[in-house]
């Protein structure tokens, strides 16, 4: 009966991922990057780069322009979520947001303010569960700033931004796993391909302990193909998986229970 028990809760795991929404991922520069699903919009350290505003005369602003336009704010739920406080990662632009939005939640890995409104995920370890969408944080300091990783669950979809997390890598992704198993969506940070490199180990602990489907890997706006070699260098060196790159804000990939979709190129 427990061979029986677990084999039914693997079909259900398999009807339930067959069942999601398709997932809409959108480059909008560097660390900055949207995930949509049905009428939710993930939005993960956004920064207004020179590539959103160097928009065609009256083309409205938009997630195929590498921005979050009206059409978002109006339409949308929309999720925005923090890792730390480099300029790099948190714009005061989406502050702006509030009050134009259909519906707004703010999610920073630190005590970042006292809005009631927002919600301040102070570690080691935090979680949170807001109109069925379940955060989880891991943590870590750089240079004095708390940073934190976000694996977030929303409508059959478990997405993963590292952010410039660099914690206890082996204990805080077995940690995420128990509630993760595997993960659809990954941003991960490239570095050089060196084997010594923190970033190339975090990498290769990740995609080795969590599994995910696809990677989507970030460097500097206007560096976005240097991730290729670093793709290559994981593949190589024990970390096989699908890895992807945005070239310019507003690209985009559609990613569906079936596999990869489509991608857009602004």
């Amino acid at each position: 009966m427990a061979g029986l028990a677990v084999g039914s809760a693997g079909v259900a795991r398999r009807c339930e991922a067959q069942l999601r929404p398709p997932a809409s991922v959108h480059y909008l520069g560097g660390n900055s990057w949207a995930v949509r699903i049905a009428r939710r919009l993930l939005v993960f350290d956004y920064v207004e780069g020179p590539g959103a505003t160097a928009r065609v005369p009256g083309e409205p602003r938009g997630l195929a322009r590498g921005s979050i336009g009206p059409a978002e704010l109006d339409s949308l739920d929309v999720f925005v979520f923090v890792t730390h406080a480099h300029a790099d990662h948190l714009d005061s632009i989406i502050f702006g947001w509030q009050g134009r939005a259909r519906s707004i939640r703010y999610f920073f890995g630190w005590r970042a303010g006292a809005d009631p409104r927002h919600h301040y995920l102070v570690g080691p370890r935090a979680e949170a569960e807001v109109d069925r969408v379940r955060i989880r944080t891991i943590n870590s300091h750089q240079d004095g700033i708390p940073e934190v990783a976000y694996l977030v669950q929303a409508d059959g979809w478990t997405i993963y931004h590292n952010g410039d997390y660099r914690g206890e890598v082996r204990e805080d992704f077995a940690y995420l796993r128990g509630f993760a198993g595997r993960v659809d969506l990954a941003f991960l940070v490239s570095g050089w391909p060196r084997e010594e490199h923190p970033l190339f180990l975090l990498a290769r602990q990740f995609v080795q302990v969590l599994r995910p489907a696809r990677v989507f890997l970030i460097d500097r706006l206007g560096q976005e193909r240097r991730t290729e070699t670093f793709a290559r260098f994981l593949s190589s060196h024990g970390a096989v998986g699908e890895y992807l790159h945005g070239n310019l804000p507003g690209d985009s990939f559609v990613v569906s229970a079936e596999g990869m979709g489509e991608f857009r190129r602004r």
